[in-house]
């Protein structure tokens, strides 16, 4: 008569606390992996197939160019947002050698959410040799505080110049 598998061995114990030797519970350990990459694998082709027989169907149909449209669009969004996860997950930092136009747009999309929470209508962003020379209009002198400072943390600004005047 034959031993079980590893695995076989560990799913007949159950929840018990039985020791098996480091030889056993390697094997076992690595048949798992293996088996995970198999589901993964699986889990992708599946839905590949999935994919091509919906767009095979889309093509047929009178709205077929917008919706395989839209759904380029949220491939190139959702491959967008994998890319994000990937650089904080790696803990990544921004290259703080950057032209000047690069850099004012930096700000701005930085700055975006700022002015929005601040009720700010627009703040003009202006870059000279790594200088954020800031104009506009805010409510008050914590509002252009909370600008500045926000500013001075992005990468690659040398200097930050506020000529934001209150309201």
């Amino acid at each position: 008569m034959t031993a079980p598998h590893p695995i076989a061995q560990a799913s007949l114990l159950g929840p018990s606390r039985r020791t098996m030797g480091s030889e056993t519970v390697t094997d076992a350990l690595k048949a798992m992996i293996i088996m995970r990459k198999l589901l993964v694998i699986a889990a992708a082709a599946g839905a590949a197939v999935g994919a091509k027989i919906g767009i095979d169907k889309l093509r047929r149909s009178s709205r077929a160019e917008s919706t395989i449209a839209d759904l380029r669009r949220r491939g190139r969004h959702l491959a967008g947002q994998a890319k994000g996860v990937t650089y904080h997950t790696l803990r990544r930092h921004p290259d703080a050698n950057v032209d000047d136009a690069t850099l004012a747009d930096r700000v701005r999309s930085s700055i975006g959410p700022l002015e929005k929470r601040l009720h700010v209508p627009r703040v003009h962003v202006t870059v000279e040799n790594g200088t954020v020379i800031l104009h506009g209009e805010v409510p008050d002198n914590e509002a252009e505080a909370e600008i500045v400072k926000a500013v001075e943390g992005i990468a690659g600004v040398r200097d930050a110049r506020s000529h934001l005047t209150t309201t």
